[in-house]
């Protein structure tokens, strides 16, 4: 008997030493990841962008829960860095066409600016301003589009129409260049209207822009 009892409590403390280190185990490799990945999360609602999952053992599913969930936030931030960067350019972009049209209607306010070459000027610096705008703006929205995944459009473009209202709306912007423009009277393409006429727009300021005062064609 008292072999017995020697035998039954030798093996209550192995049976109660597996189960604690069984216990120890789940909790180490299996409870103690997810809820510090719990725990991270909350931090980062809370604010605290800089937080991340402590590396476990990859084998583990809840290692490799913990390393997708850090890769998941890595890349957010990354994605939200660029966010702002791209935010902080197309402020720059347009703060200074901006800046110029505030300021001509400034000096047209002050009874500045009303006739003679400094009018015609001034016209042409709002044009050439609100055109570069207007490109930024086509971009974003280009951009936009893209991001949401919505394909572009296709339908039929009659492209001599588009050339020439990118002809007459640089000739705006710059009354005193010569363009010379010589296109059939239709000619009709599938693709997307708004990108051709941002593409023609780019391509013939780029020309005005670069060349000498000289006749164009």
């Amino acid at each position: 008997m008292r072999f017995l009892r020697f035998a039954l409590l030798l093996a209550g403390l192995v049976v109660l030493a597996v189960l604690i280190a069984t216990g120890y185990w789940i909790s180490r490799l299996g409870l103690r990841p997810i809820a510090e990945v719990t725990e991270v999360a909350e931090a980062i609602v809370d604010g605290d962008r800089s937080r991340r999952v402590a590396t476990f053992r990859q084998r583990t599913e809840a290692g490799k829960l913990a390393r997708a969930f850090n890769v998941m936030l890595d890349e957010q931030q990354a994605l939200e860095a660029r966010l702002r960067q791209f935010v902080a350019d197309a402020s720059h972009e347009l703060r200074t066409p901006l800046s110029v049209i505030l300021g001509i209607t400034g000096l047209w306010r002050r009874g500045e600016l009303r006739v003679g070459v400094q009018r015609d000027e001034a016209i042409h610096r709002i044009g050439a301003s609100a055109n570069q705008m207007g490109s930024l703006v086509e971009d974003l929205l280009l951009l936009a589009r893209l991001d949401e995944g919505r394909p572009m459009d296709r339908a039929p473009v009659d492209l001599s129409a588009v050339v020439r209202d990118v002809v007459a709306d640089v000739l705006t912007t710059a009354p005193t260049r010569t363009i010379v423009l010589s296109v059939p009277s239709s000619v009709v393409v599938m693709g997307d209207e708004a990108s051709f006429r941002q593409i023609g727009v780019n391509l013939v300021s780029n020309a005005v822009r670069h060349t000498p005062k000289k006749l164009m064609s």
